[in-house]
């Protein structure tokens, strides 16, 4: 009972410091818990039947987890759809901005025509 309490709270100190790290927009540092997290939580289900289902500690404690999970992974998902309509919103300027660029700047061989019959 005491390990899944130990483990049931460093999970919910990662989910806090993904919360942190999504409050600072750091998409990186969220990334990087993930792995540390997912270890924890394979030892959990790992502990199998060893689990305490009954406990109220540890239960309000993994409900804690669940709740700031969703939210982070709501919030996380509004951050990444952010930035993958800003990465398509920059290609599309850059697209425009080379058509204009390349039009404008090439410098073009181009003849002029005397008609010499002339009235």
């Amino acid at each position: 009972m005491y390990l899944q309490k130990e483990l049931y709270t460093k999970i919910l100190e990662i989910a806090q410091q993904q919360s942190k790290c999504l409050d600072r927009e750091d998409i990186e540092g969220f990334d990087k818990l993930v792995p540390e997290q997912k270890q924890l939580i394979d030892r959990v289900v790992n502990m199998g039947k060893r689990l305490d289902k009954k406990n109220e500690e540890c239960k309000k404690i993994r409900d804690e987890i669940v709740r700031l999970n969703q939210q982070n992974i709501d919030r996380y998902e509004i951050m990444l759809d952010q930035v993958q309509n800003n990465l398509r919103n920059l290609r599309k300027h850059k697209q425009f901005g080379m058509a204009y660029k390349t039009q404008y700047n090439a410098s073009f061989e181009e003849g002029i025509f005397f008609d010499k019959r002339s009235k």
